[in-house]
């Protein structure tokens, strides 16, 4: 055993490491790449910037609640206006007056624009939020 311990260091001090610095002719167009990536950060999906749900943890329980609901939608849907139906909402257990509360405080944080139509379901648009 002492003898293929000893062969082993023998092969180890034969083998001399070059180091060669390495260079990428792309690394520049990939650099640029990656930093444009980082500055559109998402949540999950790219339609949903991180930004827009930092904010929407400043909401209160019901906006938080209908937040995560929209934010479902707008991926679901891949339109920028939806409207959140009763059956929608009863799925996930938001009664009217959550709905109506948690709208109203996600409109006043500047996360959502709503269009109201008497006898209709409210339209609702996600609008960007600045950093």
């Amino acid at each position: 055993m002492r003898h293929r311990f000893i062969y082993l260091e023998v092969y180890m001090k034969l083998i001399d490491e070059i180091r060669i610095p390495f260079k990428n002719p792309r690394l520049r167009e990939v650099e640029k790449d990656y930093l444009e990536r980082a500055k559109r950060r998402f949540f999950l999906h790219p339609r949903i910037p991180l930004s827009w749900v930092l904010k929407l943890n400043e909401a209160g329980v019901a906006g938080l609640r209908v937040g995560y609901v929209l934010i479902y939608c707008f991926v679901l849907k891949g339109s920028n206006c939806i409207k959140l139906s009763k059956y929608l909402l009863n799925a996930f257990r938001i009664s009217k007056n959550q709905k109506s509360r948690g709208l109203r405080e996600l409109e006043e944080l500047g996360l959502i624009e709503m269009k109201i139509n008497r006898g209709r379901q409210t339209q609702i648009k996600l609008l960007k939020v600045n950093d």
